[in-house]
């Protein structure tokens, strides 16, 4: 009901009240309070904000009572508990799913990202890398990252290339592959997520006939590791297979 009417119907009853047959009407005071708390629930019933407590109140009880039919016995008084050893196979078959899960990652020997990726009609293969604090080393260029202090900034550096006679569009933004850098054996590395136009990671471009671009992955490396580095792979993980491409050895 409006709120309109019903303040409507509330000075209708109380005009009659005072003034019908110009006879007034006294109330009790047990009577003036019982009108006070009928228009009082009126209102709110009738009002988008009003929550009624008591029927709130009342769901509450269902759902408390709900949820010890759901967790009590028969009889109402022991809690059902899993059963341990039902628990220990679930999670003794959850390791077993992971550890064959990761056993099918097979090693590949694939060093075009492309081809990795299934890009046709180009190629994108390692060039070599630099360390250096700061990419791109132009001080006038608008973007640029600058390694944090007690580290070096790795940078990968590749080829684009056209294979054909035509332009071919290059995209590896929607493709699902995981790059890393493992430095002398042991310390792995993941790339930075940059804004970098050339960033290997989200590339987009096209490639016009016989001309070759240049893309990156950027690496954090620590100062302690620049001048001792013995070997260095770049691992490329695509549809369960891992290619390892040699950068020093």
């Amino acid at each position: 009901m409006p709120r309109k009417i019903v303040c409507f119907i509330f000075f209708i009853f109380c005009s009659g009240m005072l003034s019908g047959c110009n006879t007034v009407v006294d109330l009790t005071k047990e009577e003036t309070e019982l009108i006070a708390e009928y228009a009082a629930d009126v209102l709110l019933k009738y009002s988008g904000n009003y929550i009624d407590r008591m029927d709130d109140g009342e769901k509450q009880i269902e759902e408390a009572a709900g949820t010890k039919d759901l967790n009590s016995t028969e009889e109402g008084t022991t809690a059902q508990m899993p059963d341990t050893e039902e628990a220990t196979k679930d999670q003794t078959n959850m390791e077993s799913s992971k550890d064959n899960k990761e056993s099918e990652i097979s090693t590949g020997s694939e060093k075009d990202i492309a081809k990795i990726a299934g890009i046709s009609g180009s190629s994108i293969t390692y060039k070599d890398y630099l360390i250096t604090s700061r990419y791109p080393e132009k001080e006038d260029d608008p973007v640029f990252l600058e390694a944090p202090e007690g580290h070096q900034l790795l940078v990968v550096r590749f080829d684009v290339a056209d294979i054909t006679k035509e332009a071919v569009a290059v995209s590896l933004m929607e493709k699902e592959i995981d790059y890393s850098i493992v430095c002398n054996g042991t310390k792995t590395a993941k790339p930075m997520l940059t804004i970098l136009l050339n960033d290997l990671g989200t590339l987009e471009t096209t490639i016009k006939p016989d001309e070759n671009q240049e893309a990156v992955l950027v690496f954090q490396i620590a100062d302690d590791i620049k001048d001792n580095l013995d070997s260095v792979q770049l691992k490329v993980a695509c549809n369960n297979t891992e290619h390892i491409i040699e950068m020093l050895k």
